[in-house]
């Protein structure tokens, strides 16, 4: 078993590669689990800095092997969701799509930052942007 109590993620790929294992996890109850896992079905999840309500769950798993065979069984199908092909095949995808838009900028004449869609002028970002400063050049001429 898997616990995992932890107070922040990114992603938390350490639940991922023990659910892969077949471990049941119990892990702290994080919007990014929730981003791929179902709680009480493919791991526990507790809420974050409640040690009493992670003990609890740490017993029920290891108390119930009917619940951590359903945790082991579901836990692999999620991981097998997650497997390098698809994640290189989805890569693929978004650099074809990156390919295709800097493609269409480039017979408009557009290089640079505008290409990709970042702010033309430099100064402050506006609100829900990060960055700034990024400047386009624009030419007559195709490349």
């Amino acid at each position: 078993m898997l616990a995992f109590p932890s107070t922040k993620e990114g992603w938390g790929l350490a639940v991922l590669e023990a659910l892969s294992a077949g471990l049941p996890v119990v892990a702290s109850d994080l919007p990014v689990f929730r981003e791929y896992l179902r709680p009480g079905r493919d791991a526990m999840l507790v809420p974050a800095d409640d040690p009493p309500a992670l003990a609890t769950a740490l017993a029920a798993v290891l108390d119930d092997r009917r619940l951590a065979g359903r945790l082991r069984l579901a836990g692999r199908m999620v991981a097998a969701g997650f497997s390098w092909a698809r994640s290189a095949a989805e890569h693929q995808a978004i650099y074809a799509a990156v390919g295709r838009t800097q493609s269409g900028a480039r017979s408009y004449g557009i290089r640079g930052a505008a290409a990709d869609g970042q702010r033309s002028h430099p100064g402050p970002a506006p609100a829900g942007q990060v960055g700034g400063g990024a400047q386009r050049r624009v030419s007559r001429s195709s490349e």
